[in-house]
């Protein structure tokens, strides 16, 4: 029996691959779902035509999340909170300077991500990884025959492959598509610039495999109503259809070991109760931070310190030169528009990922946070002004990026945590404070400038876009270095296949990549 631990994206792309070859698999999971009020409410609204849909109850969802003009202070799921819960109770952490989160749901937190999906590239990887961008490219196309994406061709695949035939185009706001009609006119001018663009990759169902269409209702980030974007949730309900497969929830893990033919799982469950799993190999997927808890524990590694790596995750406003009417009007999707990648040494060594998103109803909110009672005075020029205003996300490489320490400390009434704190990178003001500049200079050929003042750049582990702490090496040297199949030094039948053990993480998005490499280590791993 092979083991895997974790139903998020990592464990099911494992999960997936295993099953491809044949091997039975349990998969074990803390598997925090969500509240069956809130399932079989979506259950019978998807049953209604859009004109019927019960408005009260979504805008309801809407009110429950908490908006600032620094964003969502925690980003829920249909007004729930379920990815979130027993994260203290399970992985206690100490944490200074950084912002990290532990999900012991189903799917984990790919029940409330931004569905953005684009590979790494060659610049990013090939220097440090020991799976070079060309191996991966089979892997990303098996991940993408399961998880459905949109996409088009266009000048990102020049640098990122789209890995799939199956990829549909996803109507643009009109926002989205005067910025893309601004950002063609001038794409051989961009293109000397360092300016890769094109359109957003995202992870939505638009071949109706669940037979629903997308109404564009501007729910989002809310939690879709038909269940369009994608979850990792949504496979594993497809691969339970698999006897092969023994889905397990309710369980935690402690500590894993291994002797000569087997592996032991010592784990306990949600009620409290001890339990052990013996089987022939285990891939460790619970997510870069209880995976390293995992490994720390079991190797009996306290009081180290260890180096978390972080795609440094920063925020601005884009101001367009011309603006879009009634937007608060308008039917269309609020994930993100458009992908820009900058590729510019003078700018950067590594590539610098931009996500543009147009008008979403959070912005009145933001604004309204804050300006507080003063909003008032200036409410109706604001929503004028809002068919100018987007949103960008950016991500840098990790080498220009803080890292965070890690050590696993023993806690109170024998309950270990993890200690967690930010070492500071220099780097990540000066790049940041380039890449801005370096936008503001060319306002023309983008049709409107950056908000430099207002960027806004978030503590290591703010973006989720961490790992590295068992990083990959052909030929590992270090104890806790992995080899090509995630492997410790001593370790023969325990694999760790989520983002623990990548040498670096590149700007650009990250579960694709994570998926693929977890796909491609079940492949790949012994019989």
């Amino acid at each position: 029996m092979n083991y895997v631990i974790g139903s998020g994206p990592a464990g099911i792309a494992c999960t997936k691959s295993l099953l491809s070859r044949g091997k039975a698999v349990t998969l074990l999971d803390a598997g925090n779902t969500l509240e069956t009020s809130i399932q079989e409410f979506l259950n019978s609204n998807q049953k209604r035509p859009f004109e019927e849909w019960n408005w009260d109850t979504l805008k309801a969802f809407q009110a429950k999340s908490s908006i600032s003009q620094k964003g969502f202070e925690k980003k829920l799921v249909y007004g729930s909170d379920f990815p979130y819960r027993d994260h203290e109770k399970y992985c206690p952490r100490d944490e200074v300077g950084v912002q990290t989160h532990v999900s012991f749901a189903q799917g984990g937190f790919s029940n409330v991500w931004g569905a953005n999906m684009l590979p790494y590239c060659s610049n990013d990887i090939d220097d440090k990884w020991p799976i070079k961008s060309k191996e991966m490219a089979p892997h990303y196309e098996s991940v993408l025959q399961f998880v459905p994406t949109t996409g088009e061709h266009d000048h990102l695949e020049s640098q990122f492959p789209l890995h799939t035939t199956q990829a549909q185009a996803f109507r643009r706001s009109r926002q989205g598509e005067h910025l893309h009609r601004q950002l063609s006119s001038k794409r051989d001018e961009l293109l000397k610039k360092g300016f890769i663009f094109g359109s957003s990759r995202l992870a939505v169902d638009l071949n109706k495999k669940r037979g629903l269409p997308c109404e564009f209702c501007g729910m989002c980030l809310y939690g879709c109503p038909n269940e369009l974007i994608y979850t990792s949730r949504h496979s594993l309900q497809d691969l339970l259809q698999d006897k092969r497969l023994t889905y397990t929830p309710g369980v935690i893990v402690e500590r894993v070991s291994e002797s000569e033919n087997s592996v032991l799982i010592e784990a306990h469950s949600t009620q409290g109760e001890k339990l052990e799993f013996k089987g022939e190999r285990l891939f460790l997927a619970a997510g870069p931070i209880s995976t390293t808890k995992i490994l720390l524990k079991s190797m009996n590694a306290y009081g180290r310190t260890f180096k978390m790596l972080d795609s440094q995750y920063f925020l601005f406003p884009f101001i367009s030169l011309k603006g879009q009417k009634d937007v608060e009007q308008e039917r269309l999707h609020t994930l993100s528009q458009i992908f820009m990648e900058v590729v510019n040494k003078e700018i950067c060594s590594r590539t610098v990922h931009l996500q543009f998103y147009s008008y979403n109803n959070a912005y009145p909110k933001a604004f309204q946070s804050m300006l507080g009672r003063f909003y008032s005075l200036f409410e109706k020029p604001i929503r004028r002004f809002m068919g100018r205003v987007y949103l960008v996300q950016g991500y840098l490489h990790s080498d220009f990026s803080s890292t965070i320490d890690v050590s696993l400390e023993k806690g109170d009434e024998g309950l270990d945590q993890l200690s967690l704190k930010k070492n500071v990178n220099e780097e990540v003001k000066i790049t940041i404070r380039r890449i801005s500049k370096f936008l503001l200079r060319q306002w023309k050929l983008l049709g409107g400038v950056p908000v430099i003042p207002k960027t806004q750049i978030f503590a290591p582990g703010a973006s989720n876009h961490i790992g590295g702490t068992f990083p990959m090496r052909e030929k590992p040297q270090r104890t806790f270095e992995t080899d090509r199949l995630g492997r410790l030094k001593g370790y023969s039948r325990v694999h760790a296949v989520d983002s623990s053990i990548f040498p670096s993480i590149p700007g650009t998005t990250m579960t694709l990549t994570t998926m693929a490499n977890a796909y491609r280590i079940g492949m790949e791993s012994p019989n």
